[in-house]
């Protein structure tokens, strides 16, 4: 799983919002996995994120963002 805290959180993303999901995490990096900055962000464009719509990261970051500011540590 991927945790997501406060941090990671882009409200003013070029790409209208984005959350870095914290790859590669201990799992991908024990795995030889590389990489970073890998986001879910708005736009509908991406070179190697997960873009979405607008509406669509819209509804994921109010999820998040609301969890994160009512207690939880993180989000998987």
């Amino acid at each position: 799983f991927y945790n997501v805290q406060r941090n990671q959180l882009k409200p003013d993303s070029r790409f209208y919002k984005a959350i870095n999901i914290g790859f590669p995490n201990a799992f991908d990096r024990a795995h030889g996995y590389e990489g970073k900055y890998l986001m879910i962000h708005g736009a509908c464009v991406s070179v190697g994120c997960y873009a979405m719509t607008d509406s669509g990261i819209d509804e994921i970051f109010q999820f998040v963002t609301g969890a994160l500011v009512f207690g939880q540590p993180n989000v998987q």
